[in-house]
């Protein structure tokens, strides 16, 4: 084990941002602060990437529809653009509200551990 601390980086591999991201060292023994996770940052990461990956999977499925159904009980193409935004909004919320219950426990409870190396240049 080392005495010297590792290099941290703020921003993990997922894309999850950490606050207060500090690391106490005493002698050979480690001990981690409590980090809690950026509310708004998280969400936002997270509800762009679903809505992007909403429209990817949404339009293949809209084309085949709208070829398949009879002209009477197609849906209208702005489904095709309502439900990305939709996916944007609830899963911006959700993160939202599993963030803050996350940071609301971690307090009693511990985080999440993890351990950074810095990268080879």
């Amino acid at each position: 084990m080392r005495n010297e601390p590792p290099a941290t980086q703020p921003i993990l591999e997922a894309g999850f941002q950490l606050r207060d991201s500090v690391r106490h060292w005493k002698g050979n023994a480690r001990e981690a602060a409590h980090h809690s996770l950026m509310l708004h940052q998280n969400a936002k990461v997270l509800a762009v990437l679903s809505a992007i990956g909403s429209f990817i999977f949404l339009m293949p499925m809209s084309l085949f529809m709208l070829a398949s159904l009879p002209s009477q009980a197609r849906p209208t193409l702005s489904m095709l653009f309502i439900m990305p935004v939709m996916y944007l909004i609830g899963v911006y919320v959700m993160t939202l509200i599993g963030c803050a219950i996350y940071n609301f426990m971690v307090r009693d409870m511990g985080g999440i551990e993890f351990e950074t190396v810095p990268k080879d240049v």
